[in-house]
C-alpha cells in the first residue's frame, strides 16, 4: 500500500500512512512499513507477508543500494534467483535474500524497461525515484495482483484494495458512485479495468504502467487516459504464431516442450520459506499443477479440495481419488447453504467493489481452511484462458460461425418471433434456448463475445443515468491481428476476464486469509507457449485443452480425470431460492431502498420470477443485483 501526496503536507503523513495500511493488514500481517521522502510531500506505505527471507532484510520499503530508488510492491518475482547470478556476475552485492533486494538491484542495473521485460512475476510495484521526482506505478503481465489508483481532495492516492482508500478523510467525504462502472458490473458480474466502481478511482490494467512526475499539474486529472502499456499481450501473439508456430504433425515436440516450461514454471514458483500446498479441484489444470509439484516434491505435498453436498455440483470425490493416486497430503471440506448465508456479508467487506462470481464463497472457504496449514498455494488458474477451456472458446464460436451466414436483419426478426411464440417455461427449464435467443441479433463477433460473457445484455438501460463506456478489449489498440474467432474469444478472456474476474476472485479470497496463490499456467512463458501451437492443438474432438490432457496423461491416468468439465459452479439456484428467497424478495421489494434507486426494478422483479422458475441467465442476474445491494450496505452507508 502507498501513497503520494500531491498537495501540501499539513497532516501527518506518516499517521495517515498507517492508517490506510491498517486496512489492509490482512495482505500482510507479518510487519508493517512507511517511507517518506522529506524533500517532497510523498510517502509509501507496505504490508509484509513474509514469503522469501523471513528476515529484516526483507523489509519494505526498501531502498536500492545506491540510494536511488525506494520501493513498496506486493508479489513475487519467480525469476529472482537466476537474475541474482547474473547481477552478481555483474558486480552487485547483496545483503539479503529477498526477490525485492533483486528487483531494486535489476531496475538500477538496467534501467526500469529492460527490468520490467527480464522479471518474471506476479506484482503491483509503487517505486519513487528519488533523484528523478517519478512515481512508477506498475501491474503485472496478467493481472496476478491489483492497484488501484485515484483521487482524494488534491491528493493523489494508490493502493492494492480499495479498503485503504476509506481511510483517507478527504475520500470517505466525497467518494460516489460510477454509474457507467455500476453497469458494467451488472452486465459482466465485475468492474473491468480500467474503471473502479467509484468516481475518479482506476484500476490499473494489467500490464500497464503509470508514472508521474512530482511537479507536472495533474491535481484532478483523468489518470486513465495515462496508462501506459508495457506487455501488450496481442503483439506478444502476434510475435509467437509468427515465428513460433509448431506444424500440424508436431504435436509430439510440442508435448514435449509444454512439458518442460510447465514444470520449469511449478518450480520457479515452489520457491517458498513458509509452508507451501496447493488446492486441488480434479479438474485437469489444478491437477497437472500438484502432479508436477509431487514429481519435484520428496515429501507429500498438502492438497485442498472444497465439495458440495448436492452431487450434480460436487468435485470433490474426484480430486480425492486424483490425491490418493499421487500420494498427496490431501484435506477436503463441504459448502452448504448455511456456510453462504455466514459469508454473505463478509464477501462485501472482503471484496471492496461489487464482484459476484458465486464461486467467490468455496474460493475462500478452501483458502480459510488452507490457512491452517501453508501459507502458500498454487493453483491451476489460467489453465482455461490460456489453452481454450471454455465452452465460448470452440461451442459458442461454432454457433457464431454459422449464425453470422445470415443477414443480421433476418436474424433481428427469427429472435423476436421465437422470444413471443416459445413457453416460457421451455425458454427458462432449457438455458442454451434462452442464451440463443439473447444472442442472435449480435452485431458482430465481438458483440456475440460481450453477450455470452455477460448477464444484463443492456445494462445502460437497466441502470438510471448510465451509459455504455468501453472495456479494453473494445479498444483498437488492443486489437490482435490474424485471430480466427475461437482464437478472439481466447484473446478477449486474457484481456479482462482473467485479470478482472478470476484473479480478483482468488487474490481477495487468499489474502483475507493472508495467502499467497501462485498461478504456474500464467507464467509468461507459458502464455508464449500456448500461442506459439496451432489452435487444433488446443481444441479438439469437441473440448478445449487437448494438449493439456495429453501432457496429464503421463502424470495420471485418463480414466481420474477424463469427464465433462465442471467449473467450480456452487448451485446457486438453489441457494437463491430456498434459503435466500425470503431476504431477496424482501429486499426487491423495499421501496425505501436506496439500492433500488439506481435500478429499473420491474426488470429485477421479473428477472426474479424467472429465477424461480429455474433461468441460470436469471439466477446470475439476481446473484447481481443481490451482492451489489450487499456491498452498497456496507461501504455507502
Amino acid at each position: 500500500m502507498a501513497l503520494g501526496r500531491a498537495a501540501s503536507d499539513h497532516h501527518d503523513l506518516t499517521s495517515l500512512l498507517e492508517a490506510m495500511s491498517g486496512k489492509i493488514q490482512h495482505r500482510g500481517p507479518d510487519s508493517s512499513g512507511v517511507w517518506q521522502d522529506h524533500n517532497v510531500p510523498l510517502a509509501l506505505g507496505h504490508r509484509r507477508l513474509s514469503i522469501v527471507d523471513l528476515s529484516e532484510l526483507g523489509h519494505q520499503p526498501m531502498a536500492s543500494a545506491d540510494g536511488r530508488y525506494m520501493i513498496a510492491y506486493n508479489g513475487e518475482i519467480y525469476n529472482f534467483l537466476s537474475l541474482r547470478r547474473t547481477l552478481e556476475d555483474a558486480g552487485h552485492r547483496f545483503k539479503g535474500h529477498s526477490d525485492t533486494e533483486v528487483l531494486l538491484a535489476a531496475i538500477s542495473h538496467w534501467g526500469i524497461n529492460t527490468a520490467l521485460q527480464k522479471i518474471n512475476g506476479m506484482f503491483a510495484i509503487a517505486l519513487w525515484d528519488v533523484q528523478a521526482k517519478e512515481l512508477h506505478l506498475i501491474r503485472d503481465r496478467f493481472g496476478k495482483k491489483p492497484l488501484y489508483v485515484g483521487w482524494a481532495g488534491g491528493d493523489f492516492i494508490f493502493a492494492s484494495e480499495l479498503k485503504a482508500f476509506s481511510a483517507h478523510p478527504e475520500f470517505s467525504k466525497t467518494k460516489s458512485i460510477n454509474k457507467n462502472a455500476l453497469a458494467q458490473f451488472m452486465r459482466f458480474s465485475y468492474v473491468p479495468a480500467p474503471y473502479s466502481i467509484f468516481d475518479n478511482v482506476w484500476t490499473l490494467p494489467a500490464g500497464h504502467r503509470l508514472t508521474l512526475k512530482y511537479d507536472a499539474q495533474l491535481y484532478g486529472a483523468d489518470l486513465q487516459k495515462m496508462f501506459e502499456v508495457y506487455f501488450h499481450a496481442g503483439q506478444v501473439i502476434e510475435e509467437c504464431r509468427q515465428h513460433g508456430s509448431f506444424l500440424e504433425d508436431d504435436i509430439e515436440i510440442a508435448l514435449q516442450d509444454l512439458d518442460a516450461v510447465m514444470n520449469k514454471a511449478v518450480e520457479r514458483r515452489m520457491i517458498s520459506d513458509v509452508p507451501l500446498g496447493a488446492f486441488l479441484s480434479g479438474g485437469i489444470d489444478s491437477t497437472l499443477v500438484v502432479a508436477m509439484m509431487q514429481e519435484q516434491s520428496s515429501a507429500p505435498i498438502k492438497t485442498f479440495s472444497i465439495g458440495f453436498h448436492e452431487p450434480a455440483y460436487n468435485e470433490a470425490e474426484h480430486a480425492k481419488a486424483i490425491a490418493m493416486h499421487l500420494g498427496t497430503d490431501h484435506h477436503e471440506f463441504y459448502v452448504g447453504s448455511d456456510d453462504v448465508k455466514d459469508c454473505l456479508n463478509l464477501m462485501a467487506d472482503m471484496y471492496d467493489e461489487p464482484f459476484a462470481d458465486a464461486s467467490q464463497i468455496p474460493t475462500y472457504m478452501v483458502a480459510k481452511a488452507a490457512r491452517e496449514h501453508v501459507t502458500v498455494v498454487l493453483t491451476g488458474d489460467g489453465g482455461d484462458e490460456m489453452f481454450a477451456g471454455y465452452k465460448r472458446h470452440y461451442d459458442a464460436a461454432a454457433v457464431w460461425r454459422k449464425m453470422r451466414l445470415l443477414p443480421r436483419p433476418l436474424r433481428q426478426v427469427m429472435a423476436k418471433i421465437l422470444r413471443v411464440t416459445l413457453p416460457s417455461a421451455l425458454k427458462n427449464k432449457h438455458g442454451r434456448i434462452n442464451r440463443l435467443l439473447e444472442v442472435m441479433d449480435s452485431e458482430d463477433t465481438l458483440d456475440f463475445y460481450n453477450r455470452i460473457a455477460g448477464q444484463w445484455h443492456d445494462a445502460e438501460n437497466l441502470v438510471r443515468g448510465a451509459s455504455y463506456v468501453p472495456r479494453l478489449l473494445d479498444k483498437t489498440q488492443y486489437a490482435c491481428n490474424g485471430l480466427n474467432t475461437d482464437e478472439s474469444f481466447v484473446y478477449w478472456d486474457v484481456l479482462s476476464h482473467l485479470p478482472d474476474r478470476m484473479m480478483v476472485k482468488v487474490d481477495r479470497a487468499t489474502m483475507a486469509c493472508a495467502m499467497e496463490s501462485r498461478a504456474p499456467f500464467m507464467d509468461v512463458n507459458v502464455f508464449k507457449q500456448a500461442w506459439a501451437m496451432p489452435l487444433s492443438y488446443k481444441v479438439r474432438g469437441g473440448q478445449g485443452k487437448y494438449i493439456v490432457r495429453r501432457l496429464l496423461e503421463k502424470y495420471v491416468p485418463k480414466a481420474l480425470f477424463d469427464r465433462p468439465k465442471q467449473g467450480f459452479t456452487p448451485p446457486l439456484n438453489t441457494w437463491l431460492c430456498t434459503d435466500l428467497r425470503d431476504w431477496v424478495e424482501g429486499l426487491i421489494a423495499d421501496q425505501h431502498s436506496a439500492v433500488n434507486t439506481y435500478f429499473d426494478m420491474p426488470r429485477i422483479a421479473a428477472a426474479w420470477q424467472r429465477c424461480l422458475q429455474g433461468s441460470e441467465a436469471d439466477t446470475l442476474r439476481i446473484w447481481n443485483y443481490m451482492m451489489f445491494a450487499l456491498w452498497y450496505k456496507r461501504w455507502m452507508r
